[in-house]
């Protein structure tokens, strides 16, 4: 089984040159949704403060997948030319999602942890929480 792979990058454009970020962007996103291994790439834009920000949230099959995205030729031409165009280095976070942990229904009678005594003594007595029989 593999492990998908996701990024979330941020840029921040110089002043003046918010729409040839945003060419470039779209660019990679239209090039990059191409490749086998690429499940998403989604361009976002937030204003605040009169600044536009630029986020892309990615996914990639595998660490491979995201691997060959970054040795693609569209890939190198992209790095080559947004540094100039940015207000600091894009922010990149990479996750790798883990399994959600399996929740398994709480046996009838059994307290939740986190309940008071009192609160556990009430349960008991009037049968709140557990599912009623008709």
């Amino acid at each position: 089984m593999s492990n998908p792979v996701v990024v979330f990058a941020s840029f921040v454009p110089l002043d003046g040159n918010t729409e040839a970020v945003r060419e470039i962007l779209q660019g990679m996103r239209v090039s990059t949704r191409q490749e086998p291994g690429c499940e998403v790439y989604d361009l976002y834009t937030a204003e605040t403060e009169g600044r536009t920000t630029f986020h892309l949230f990615e996914r990639y099959t595998d660490a491979d997948a995201l691997q060959a995205h970054r040795d693609s030729d569209h890939y190198k031409a992209y790095r080559a030319a947004i540094p100039d165009l940015l207000a600091a280095l894009p922010r990149l976070r990479r996750w790798l999602p883990r399994p959600s942990p399996r929740v398994l229904p709480r046996p009838p009678g059994k307290p939740r942890r986190n309940a008071s005594p009192a609160c556990n003594a009430k349960r008991r007595k009037t049968g709140c929480g557990r599912p009623r029989n008709r």
